[in-house]
């Protein structure tokens, strides 16, 4: 008999008990054809306190689960899943919900999704440039949706033609690039951020740290600097900037 993994579609800021019945279904419809009708999704459970939606997946399956998400990340669009993926985060925007986390077995985080409905204050036509961490390339139609998580920790998301965002999803949590951008940029409670559905990314460059491990390895070689007993202090300065990725030695 075939072990199971269980995975699951985390949704915040609602629980189950006040959330229609239809509405659930829908939910549970998305996530579905995201974990993929081949891959034999079974419902184990809707656990409380956030919104938890669990299924079962055969172990001989869970790595055909863990492929399609990250595929539809990189701005793939021949699963459809990219196409899920947007339809939940409109839904979310919908409901109220701002974050949707879906998680493997071990509670490790796959993909996520920010839906946040800010307030907008004042908007302006202007070229710009944001740098960060791509987090999320997904496809729909003729365009793509960017997520990149900046060095505070802010999500802004762009839009970007299909070229441009299949370049940028091969660089996918791989370290930082710069975007530049043009279009609308809206002045909300985080400051100015790009619209996500009128701002369009037209170049980017990948932002190169090979400075910041020389710093770091000049640091380490100072008696008594506190840079000198941490192992991997490149890792370490980049938590602090809110920026995930590889480790230096990785």
């Amino acid at each position: 008999m075939d072990a199971f993994g269980i995975y699951s579609l985390k949704l915040y800021d609602r629980k189950p008990d006040d959330m229609p019945l239809d509405k659930l279904a829908e939910y549970l419809k998305e996530f579905a054809l995201i974990l993929g009708k081949d891959n034999q999704p079974v419902l184990s459970s809707v656990d409380e306190g956030s919104i938890m939606l669990c299924a079962k997946i055969p172990e001989h399956k869970q790595s055909h689960v863990e492929q399609r998400l990250l595929d539809a990340q990189r701005g793939d669009t021949q699963s459809g899943v990219s196409k899920h993926l947007i339809r939940l985060e409109a839904m979310m925007l919908d409901d109220g919900i701002s974050k949707a986390e879906f998680l493997n077995p071990q509670q490790h985080i796959l993909a996520s999704l920010q839906a946040a409905n800010e307030p907008v204050y004042h908007s302006v036509s202007q070229t710009g440039e944001v740098d960060g961490e791509i987090t999320g390339v997904m496809g729909a139609d003729d365009t793509m949706h960017i997520t990149l998580k900046e060095w505070g920790g802010r999500i802004v998301k762009l839009v970007a033609d299909v070229r441009t965002g299949r370049e940028l999803g091969h660089h996918l949590r791989t370290g930082s690039v710069r975007l530049y951008a043009h279009g609308q940029w809206n002045r909300t409670d985080a400051g100015w951020k790009p619209d996500p559905k009128k701002c369009f990314v037209d170049r980017f460059e990948v932002l190169d740290e090979t400075g910041v491990v020389e710093i770091f390895n000049e640091l380490r070689a100072i008696p008594g600097n506190g840079w000198a007993t941490e192992p991997d202090p490149l890792a370490l300065w980049r938590e602090l900037r809110g920026i995930e990725g590889k480790r230096a030695d990785a």
